[in-house]
């Protein structure tokens, strides 16, 4: 399923979160709520998107809380996982919550975020039922390349690539192409028996993972961002863009912000119809 937040910008946690239905304007990135949209609340939260939540709150080293003498929230680490942690407050899930009565999990081992890999994992335990969880995040493909399952409901399914890789890449694009950086969640829950997981390697960790969702998440540009690179076109400076972003996420944000032409696309790029490739990945820059 399709879910929207709304609230305030920035760090606050105020606000809903709702399963779009098939009325809902799922199509554009304006916070609106459909005819057939239905708020998420605990008694009607699903076991998928709870897990999800979960992951989003754990896999997690970022922190938000109101400022000393003001009213304000502020975050403490990386802003995307800042952004995380925001949403798993709407959802009523933050980690303040995970790891107090009842859930009470506790952080055994974290594998921080490798840029290589482009994953960061971090195994849990779940004090009350004395269960051990991996939660995995970060680019879809590496994420995905350690699942074999995905959870539907309470279910879990033997991941198909060939049916299931399209249809989950085809809903990237539509993200990114909103300027939004988009992630990728994943878990599994390790049986002690099976593993000593005082030994529990990273990849043997991320490992057999199962997949829960993507999360796409927009970072706006500063409002002073498009005039100040129209001042430089207007200087004669030639303005370029260095993002860790996936492509389409990266184009849609030049677009925003002027450095690229509004009617600058893949296709017509691949046409010839621009004088130059105005859009690279590392590998194609580091082959020129």
């Amino acid at each position: 399923g399709l879910y929207r937040i709304s609230g305030r910008n920035g760090f606050s946690p105020e606000g809903k979160i709702y399963r779009c239905g098939t009325n809902g304007t799922n199509e554009t990135s304006e916070i609106e709520v459909g005819v057939e949209d239905e708020e998420v609340t605990s008694d009607n939260m699903r076991y998928a998107f709870t897990r999800l939540v979960q992951a989003s709150a754990l896999c997690n080293m970022a922190v938000i809380k109101k400022g000393k003498g003001d009213d304000e929230w502020h975050a403490i680490g990386d802003p995307t996982e800042s952004a995380l942690q925001v949403f798993a407050h709407k959802a009523g899930l933050p980690k303040p919550v995970l790891t107090a009565e009842p859930f009470k999990f506790e952080l055994v081992q974290e594998y921080a975020f490798d840029t290589e890999l482009k994953r960061m994992s971090v195994v849990c335990k779940e004090k009350s039922t004395d269960a051990y969880y991996v939660f995995l995040k970060g680019a879809t493909e590496s994420v995905l390349n350690q699942c074999t399952k995905i959870q539907f409901g309470e279910n879990e399914t033997n991941l198909d690539r060939e049916k299931f890789g399209p249809e989950l890449y085809n809903e990237l694009e539509k993200l990114a192409s909103k300027g939004m950086r988009v992630l990728s969640l994943a878990y599994r829950r390790v049986i002690k028996s099976d593993i000593e997981i005082s030994k529990l390697t990273r990849e043997k960790a991320d490992a057999d993972m199962i997949f829960l969702g993507l999360v796409g998440i927009y970072d706006p540009p500063r409002p002073e961002s498009k005039a100040a690179i129209q001042r430089c076109f207007g200087a004669g400076i030639e303005v370029h863009m260095l993002t860790g972003d996936h492509p389409t996420t990266a184009s849609a944000i030049a677009k925003e912000i002027g450095i690229l032409p509004l009617l600058w696309s893949p296709e017509l790029e691949n046409e010839g119809k621009f004088n130059s490739q105005l859009v690279m990945t590392a590998a194609q820059f580091d082959a020129l």
